[in-house]
């Protein structure tokens, strides 16, 4: 099982002693080194990955949750793990995020809490944050902090947290997804509608019988968001001068296989998408205009039950995919390269490939894989 655990998300269980081994592992150039290796306590089934960032000095920080028991464990940095008795505001952390001066901001349940390298300082609704449960924090231009809550969007100006002022409202405040575009415009999304801040003004697009998930950005910076109607699935894209989304296209799904929190996700056009969902990372679903093709693991040869998405590249062509597999065991290929009828090619653990998992895939000038 030792090669299993290179990956950021792998989770090696003892059958015998009901008790989970998580390792994160980073790679210095010539070896591997190990960040964090901890046993967690026995009963925990279902151990998911959370969140994941880097601080300045390269530490790795995570947050991870028991999804059955709805169980969570702070915050982990290297081999120390953080938690309120440390004074983190919340042990469930929703989002990491590292700004220039080394801080490390988490958001979480109970607030916003930033370490400072020696201790935890936390904001709460006592302290200027719009509400204690915060969804998402990123940083945008001027090293300005942003946190998506369930009331509003918070800045920290001159160390005080303030609800953005705008001379217009959101008609909601609860947000799920926060991206920053290239023109440095904050977009929400949430419920049936994008939310867009530009010039201190909210400019609103409603989608009456969506509810808008989360935003995949394409290699030039435009931005698109996965949406769910009424038994079917749809692309929204920002249109030019980016205050404006306008649906691309719609496409039918199977009940209860909702793709709104796409794990992995590549576009050659504006109606063309390969992703895996959040709800299943074992199939590669198509998104060609109103048509969605979904292919089960087996169309390609795969015959671990457990194999799951990791990566996927579009091929020079524009049109075919390769898509990287982390496996359970050995016999399948690693590597698949389809076009959407015909399996190209597969590359196999025994072909010489390093590992039987795949965690990213990049092309170079010279056009070779990676």
């Amino acid at each position: 099982p030792q090669k299993n655990l290179l990956a950021v998300d792998s989770v090696f269980y003892n059958y015998s002693i009901y008790t989970y081994q998580i390792k994160i592992v980073s790679f210095n150039g010539s070896e591997f080194v190990s960040k964090w290796d901890r046993k967690v306590r026995k009963g925990m089934f279902w151990i998911a990955l959370a969140h994941i960032a880097q601080d300045s000095k390269g530490n790795p920080w995570i947050s991870f949750y028991d999804d059955r028991h709805g169980t969570t464990y702070g915050v982990v940095r290297n081999n120390t793990i953080y938690n309120t008795l440390d004074g983190l505001a919340d042990d469930n952390v929703r989002s990491i995020t590292a700004d220039e001066s080394g801080n490390v901001w988490c958001a979480t349940d109970g607030g916003i809490s930033k370490f400072t390298g020696d201790s935890w300082v936390s904001y709460d609704t006592t302290r200027g944050v719009a509400s204690n449960l915060v969804n998402k924090i990123l940083i945008g231009g001027n090293n300005t902090l942003y946190a998506a809550t369930s009331k509003g969007i918070s800045i920290l100006e001159s160390n005080q947290w303030k609800t953005l002022k705008t001379i217009n409202e959101p008609p909601h405040n609860n947000y799920t997804d926060m991206v920053i575009d290239k023109r440095g415009a904050v977009i929400l999304s949430g419920g049936d509608h994008i939310a867009i801040y530009n010039d201190l003004q909210w400019k609103m697009n409603s989608f009456r019988n969506i509810r808008v998930g989360d935003f995949i950005k394409s290699k030039d910076g435009t931005l698109y968001a996965i949406g769910n109607e009424i038994e079917k699935g749809c692309i929204l894209k920002q249109e030019t001068g980016g205050s404006t989304f306008s649906k691309a296209f719609s496409y039918t799904i199977e009940k209860d296989n909702r793709f709104l929190s796409p794990a992995v996700a590549c576009s050659n056009n504006d109606s063309c998408f390969w992703l895996t969902g959040d709800t299943d990372y074992h199939h590669l679903i198509l998104l060609n205009k109103q048509t969605a093709t979904i292919f089960p693991p087996s169309r390609f040869g795969i015959k671990d039950k457990f194999a799951e998405i990791t990566c996927m590249l579009l091929d020079r062509d524009g049109r075919s995919v390769w898509i990287g597999y982390k496996l359970s065991n050995y016999g399948s290929p690693v590597i698949v390269h389809f076009d959407g009828d015909t399996v190209k090619k597969r590359i196999y653990e025994s072909d010489g490939f390093a590992s039987n998992c795949m965690t990213a895939i990049a092309r170079d000038s010279s056009e070779n894989l990676w």
